[in-house]
């Protein structure tokens, strides 16, 4: 029997004897499924999607199988179980859901000057002999990861910047938290993390804000007085001794592709390789 004679059977047998309803029910079932997959997917913090196909798989070995005291189970607290995880995860569920209808506000035309005003307050920290370092939130939330001891929302110009940055209020050890259409939302950010020693703080915060670019979409740059040189993290790789231009144009193009929805394939690792020292977070 050939291919097409194959295929013939297949619709003969399992196809044309279907009834719209049933075809009706199939489209049904089958989108549920797939925005149910998508909705889960846009997470990439927690494995939620991998959850999601392991109990599946588990309901169907189960009936395939026939363990019939399990599936009985599965199918009837199945419903307490979802609703359970929803109430768990409730605010990723909600950032998810959000994230699934990709709603486009109307944007102004964009503006990188923001990017050039940030890298004139670095240049001007570093030359007072102070490292400082910025996260940008993009299309990702950081509510939950990052903790700022000073929440502020305000644009992000060069007077109120510099005046942050050089107040007693500012600590070098911390970050400027920023978002990519140029507004300031904290000042002396950290990212949630467990207790660490003492000595290795400096380490595992520079570990910490590499994790948090590799996990979301962030961009984290900081400059170093002693090279006086920036670094730039981004999906989870650093590019390090760059000077203030090369900065400037990376995050530009890190932030054009994130809002053309493809950074993963932006490239920025034109400049320098990353030396042995960590730079000062």
């Amino acid at each position: 029997m050939g291919f097409f004679e194959i295929i013939q059977t297949f619709f003969t047998e399992h196809i044309i004897p279907l009834s719209w309803r049933d075809l009706l029910e199939i489209i049904f079932f089958s989108s549920s499924f797939y925005y149910v997959i998508r909705w889960l997917a846009n997470d990439r913090q927690k494995k939620l999607l991998h959850y999601f196909f392991s109990g599946s798989a588990f309901i169907i070995f189960s009936y395939l199988f026939e363990l019939r005291s399990i599936t009985s189970f599965l199918c009837a607290y199945s419903a307490p179980l979802i609703m359970l995880v929803i109430l768990v995860h409730q605010r990723t569920l909600q950032k998810n859901f959000i994230g699934l209808k990709k709603l486009e506000a109307p944007k102004p035309k964009l503006d990188y000057q923001w990017i050039e005003v940030m890298i004139r307050v670095m240049l001007r920290a570093i030359s007072n002999n102070r490292p400082i370092s910025c996260i940008i939130e993009q299309t990702e939330r950081l509510d939950d990861l990052l903790k700022p001891a000073l929440p502020i929302s305000c644009p992000l110009t060069l007077a109120t910047l510099s005046s942050l940055v050089e107040s007693n209020l500012f600590d070098s050890a911390q970050m400027v938290w920023a978002d990519n259409d140029g507004s300031i939302r904290g000042l002396n950010a950290t990212i949630n993390q467990h207790d660490r020693s003492k000595e290795d703080h400096e380490t595992s915060r520079y570990l910490d804000a590499l994790f948090l670019s590799s996990t979301t979409d962030a961009l984290i740059i900081t400059a170093d007085p002693d090279s006086r040189s920036f670094t730039v993290m981004a999906t989870g790789k650093a590019t390090s001794q760059l000077n203030a231009e090369q900065a400037q144009r990376i995050l530009k193009t890190l932030i054009n592709s994130t809002k053309k929805g493809d950074l993963s394939h932006a490239d920025f690792t034109y400049a320098q390789k990353p030396t042995g020292k960590q730079p000062h977070l």
